[in-house]
């Protein structure tokens, strides 16, 4: 038995340099369980055959799919997770106008850029322009009672900013936003009883909704909005990077 797993190991790690650019393609979106893709590469040009069909029921983040089509195979794929297959066709898309693209981003700064960045505004200015610098992110858990913190910078000159202690208006400021009225699309739905016993559910986050402040769900629900008034696969692409971005603006 130890022969055959030494055989094993030997033939899915050997001395072939990969392609380092090609492993990018697999940072395009985050997600769980992700196979190492020269593992897969080696399965699909063992078993299969150029022009051959491959197909993979539960196809996660796409990579079966990508390496049997970049080995000249024909791939169907299909997951229950919807994340799952949009994630698998943006990392199959191949036929993005970046020029298109770049446009839909450039709209979507123009219609949400200013209401988002009022949100984030801090009374400190920039010390090497003088204009307002703006919060990256707080930290206002009951962790740092009467000791509130927040990271400034600055979009203008590009400063990579500073900690400083909120001040007693701005901790106000801050407190305010809890009753900010969303009148956009967001997910308020529960989640399955089944997980109440988890670390979420013991900090009061029954939905995806809580898992966010009040402020930045406003402006991802603004962000998501303008997404959907736009035209495929444009839309699909923006839609990638916006799932992509909400974990790194969660309470997480």
């Amino acid at each position: 038995m130890e022969k055959i797993l030494t055989n094993i190991m030997e033939s899915l790690h050997s001395e072939e340099i990969y392609n380092k650019e090609h492993s990018r393609i697999y940072k395009i979106h985050k997600y769980w369980a992700r196979k190492p893709w020269y593992i897969v590469e080696k399965y699909i040009n063992k078993y299969s055959a150029a022009g051959d069909l491959v197909m993979d029921p539960f196809c996660g983040s796409g990579c079966t799919g990508l390496e049997a089509v970049i080995n000249g195979r024909n791939f169907i794929g299909q997951d229950l997770n919807p994340t799952a297959i949009q994630v698998t066709k943006g990392t199959l898309l191949s036929n993005v106008n970046m020029k298109e693209l770049q446009v839909g981003i450039d709209e979507i700064d123009s219609a949400c850029k200013d209401e988002i960045m009022a949100l984030y505004l801090s009374e400190q200015k920039c010390d090497k322009c003088c204009g307002f610098m703006y919060y990256k992110h707080c930290n206002i858990g009951p962790a740092y009672k009467d000791d509130y913190q927040g990271n400034i910078y600055c979009p203008v000159c590009k400063s990579r900013g500073r900690k400083i202690k909120l001040s007693d208006e701005e901790v106000k400021k801050m407190a305010s936003f809890d009753s900010l009225k969303i009148d956009k699309w967001y997910p308020d739905k529960k989640f399955p009883e089944k997980f109440y016993k988890d670390r979420f559910s013991y900090k009061g986050i029954l939905t995806v909704a809580d898992m966010y402040t009040k402020r930045n769900l406003y402006a991802l629900s603004l962000i998501y909005e303008e997404i959907q008034k736009k035209e495929e696969p444009c839309k699909s692409m923006l839609m990638l990077a916006f799932t992509n971005t909400v974990l790194h603006v969660s309470k997480l």
